[in-house]
């Protein structure tokens, strides 16, 4: 079968996704992504007017060190864990009161409420597993989550990142289900043993996934990477998914995560209107003002000096500008 040269353009990204099991890079992306996890945790908790999680946590995840992004995981992992336990402890407290469960539960779920965040987090580990298939990563060799037979471990990776935007989203679509909403089946636990298992009706689970599709479709204000103040959450994932790409193939320092950009982006605009008011500043510092006694006749000495200020304006502007270029070429925002 014929291909177009653009299929091999994903081998550099691929080589430096696989360097970055053993030169740092990959512990570095796995450090990343468990702090994100935490603060958006910590958005929830916030917003629900709950104890935020214990400052400490960030620097015991700051302080991991290791030589083996094996062992380095083991160690990230625990704290993730312990973090989320109790986040889900607290969450649950936000749901309806008959159909709160004890715990969270992920795989063969049995519960109503677990198998409803099981469904929300499947369609967001699509939309993240199209990024990531678009950025040219394997979506099956990830840093923070083990690698194994047929798990994809970087969709697992990036999901951690918006988890938190599906949380807030399913937190509020419940507050309205009633027992009523959920339907039972019964299915094969092993050969002799069945066990019942709650999902959402046919009613609730198209009202879900409409719900599902609007958040994806909603805008947040980050700006985008070439053009645009605010995007989409689906765009968001797209772009952050293509920057970790850079980031593998050594075009990037450092992962940007959203909170980075934004702040870059406020400091590039200020920089540029600083720029627009010291080039007038010296354009027209220390200079005669024009004193026309008829403003129906203008000399052509005064319209030659006039358009003398505007060119000198014009030019100091241009040298001026130039670290706004200049920050946004360092960070590689735009």
């Amino acid at each position: 079968m014929l291909k177009s040269l653009e299929d091999d353009s994903h081998v550099k990204t691929r080589v430096g996704q696989f360097r970055a099991l053993s030169n740092g890079k990959g512990f570095d992306v796995a450090k990343e992504l468990v702090l994100s996890k935490m603060k958006g945790e910590n958005f929830v908790f916030a917003k629900y007017g709950l104890e935020l999680h214990d400052p400490e946590l960030a620097d015991s995840i700051e302080r991991v060190r290791s030589d083996s992004l094996v062992k380095a995981r083991k160690k990230l992992i625990a704290i993730e864990a312990k973090f989320t336990r109790r986040y889900f402890k607290e969450v649950f407290q936000l749901l309806p009161e008959k159909l709160r469960p004890e715990r969270r539960m992920g795989f063969k779920a049995y519960g109503g409420m677990n198998n409803t965040f099981n469904l929300a987090y499947e369609v967001l580990s699509w939309k993240v597993h199209r990024a990531l298939i678009k950025a040219k990563l394997e979506p099956y060799l990830g840093f923070l989550h083990s690698v194994q037979y047929g798990k994809p471990s970087l969709v697992c990776d990036f999901m951690e990142i918006y988890r938190y935007l599906i949380d807030e989203f399913v937190i509020g679509f419940c507050q309205s289900l009633k027992v009523c909403d959920f339907t039972v089946k019964s299915e094969d636990v092993s050969r002799k043993r069945k066990r019942k298992r709650e999902y959402l009706n046919r009613a609730k689970t198209k009202e879900l996934m409409n719900g599902l599709y609007d958040l994806s479709e909603s805008r947040v204000d980050v700006p985008r990477l070439k053009h645009g103040k605010s995007q989409s959450v689906e765009t968001l994932i797209n772009e952050e998914a293509w920057l970790l790409a850079k980031f593998l193939r050594g075009e990037q320092k450092k992962m940007a995560t959203t909170c980075c950009r934004s702040i870059f982006m406020i400091i590039t605009i200020l920089i540029g209107a600083v720029s627009c008011v010291a080039g007038l500043a010296f354009a027209f510092y220390d200079s005669e003002p024009l004193y026309l006694k008829d403003m129906t006749c203008y000399h052509w000495y005064e319209i030659h000096q006039l358009l003398a200020y505007f060119s000198k304006a014009f030019l100091i502007l241009l040298f001026l500008i130039i670290p706004h270029i200049v920050v946004q070429g360092l960070f590689k925002l735009r």
